[in-house]
């Protein structure tokens, strides 16, 4: 017996290593999918067995059953959710809508997975300094790749077809994805950043963090340069207040402000400046006067900021989420309690809205929607629960940015999409969620709580 779990221990600690690793092979997989293989996605399903395998064989407790089970009924409704459909629509891509339901489950899983793993190490690994220094590497390979498809000129623009917008993925598969990667991975990075000891290594690092910066604002969109700005402003008021209360932590608070400062001159001269018209030449046109031109001249182009603005919030999502609801209204009962599948009730072109938590209510319907989010209000209200327990005694700067990180990650996945559909941005909001678990408890060195 004891040979027996003996071996099954070993186990476990390989499975945690490769864990481990395979947050470090996210940019490969990712770099892969560009290519129109299909070898990223088929490792991450395998990825989603070996998570069941290490969930099965973690030492018992409520909270591992419990997640066990969970996965199980959710496993269980996804299959009723296809067998419904199957019946009902026509045409029905039966791989899409399958595609799509794995994804789902696949960020599910991963939140239960990295809690366990986490909380399993911790008495025998600084797996806090593992994880951001791991994803401080991924950013770093991810703006070489964005660097070196610059310089070859052999980039993936994110707005193909569209002259008037600017931008690039590099060798990445899709802009949408990447930007919702590095918006993310940029939460880690300044945890990472800020908690070194070392000052003399903080100033190397600086300029890979210019150029993790830069990334953001290359890809062209809104939300890694949203989330930069936010990032570094909030951990800039926290350093701020911690240098004023507890003095200590003004070179985090001068680094932080150095790094916003670079941010918001880098903005106008990028990518994502020109496709939001916060160009150099932008700003001094509003602060130029404007002279009356003749009603012979040409009429030049509406401006973006003249589109009402749900149309510039939403890049015309709010367009596909009508068709969505009219779609809803006119589905059968079965439809309204477990979805219409992904896309909706389709005739020929398969498209979700790409906001998230919509697309889980109308492609799963009422159930589908209240069994998704379950671990997400569960996890929020464990960690607010025990804020107010330990009288905030846990609220630490690094715990504030992955909160932040968290609540980013929720706001992309409801108003932009590619988080909770998506496992190569998704994997980052679910180590986030785990992470940020973790931090929430007083004491993390005993072992005192429970998996979850």
């Amino acid at each position: 017996m004891n040979i027996a779990n003996h071996r099954v221990d070993k186990i476990k600690k390989w499975l945690e290593w490769f864990f481990f690793i395979y947050i470090l092979l996210q940019p490969l997989l990712d770099v892969v999918a560009y290519f129109g293989t299909s070898l990223s996605l088929l490792f991450r399903v395998l990825a989603m067995g070996i998570g069941l395998v290490y969930l099965f064989i973690y030492p018992n407790s409520k909270s591992k059953w419990g997640a066990i089970v969970y996965l199980f009924v959710v496993g269980v409704f996804l299959i009723i959710n296809a067998a419904n459909n199957f019946f009902i629509k026509e045409p029905f891509f039966l791989i899409k809508e399958f595609t799509y339901s794995v994804k789902i489950l696949y960020v599910l899983e991963m939140i239960f997975i990295y809690i366990a793993l986490f909380y399993s190490v911790k008495s025998r690994l600084n797996w806090e300094n593992i994880l951001r220094k791991s994803i401080f590497i991924n950013l770093t390979v991810i703006s070489i790749v964005m660097l070196l498809a610059t310089i070859t000129n052999t980039e993936n623009l994110s707005y193909e077809g569209n002259a008037a917008k600017a931008g690039h993925s590099g060798w990445f598969y899709s802009a949408n994805d990447l930007s919702a990667i590095v918006a993310l991975g940029f939460g880690f990075l300044l945890v990472y950043l800020t908690g070194l000891k070392d000052k003399k290594l903080k100033r190397i690092l600086m300029p890979i963090t210019i150029l993790n910066m830069w990334t953001m604002l290359a890809i062209g969109t809104k939300v890694g340069m949203m989330s930069q700005v936010a990032l570094l402003l909030l951990s800039m008021v926290i350093y701020f207040i911690r240098s004023i209360m507890k003095k200590e932590g003004w070179f985090n608070f001068i680094m932080t402000t150095i790094l916003l400062g670079i941010s918001l001159v880098m903005i106008p001269a990028s990518a994502v400046g020109n496709n939001l018209d916060m160009t150099y030449n932008d700003i001094i046109e509003k602060f130029t006067p404007k002279v009356e031109t003749p009603s012979t001249e040409i009429k030049q182009k509406r401006p973006r900021s003249d589109y009402p603005i749900e149309y510039r919030v939403f890049s015309g999502r709010d367009d596909f989420f009508r068709v969505h609801l009219e779609m809803y209204k006119e589905a059968p009962v079965s439809q309204k309690l477990l979805g219409m599948g992904p896309s909706g009730n389709y005739k020929d072109t398969f498209k979700i809205i790409e906001m998230d938590f919509f697309d889980w209510f109308f492609g799963y319907g009422i159930i589908g929607f209240t069994l998704f989010m379950l671990p997400l209000i569960y996890f929020a209200y464990q960690v607010i629960r025990r804020i107010f327990q330990y009288k905030f005694k846990m609220v630490t700067p690094q715990f504030l940015i992955i909160g932040a990180t968290v609540a980013l990650g929720l706001g992309i996945a409801a108003m932009a999409g590619h988080i909770l559909m998506n496992p190569a941005s998704g994997i980052y909001f679910s180590i986030a969620v785990a992470y940020l678990v973790m931090l929430s408890m007083k004491d993390r060195e005993t072992k005192k709580f429970d998996l979850m």
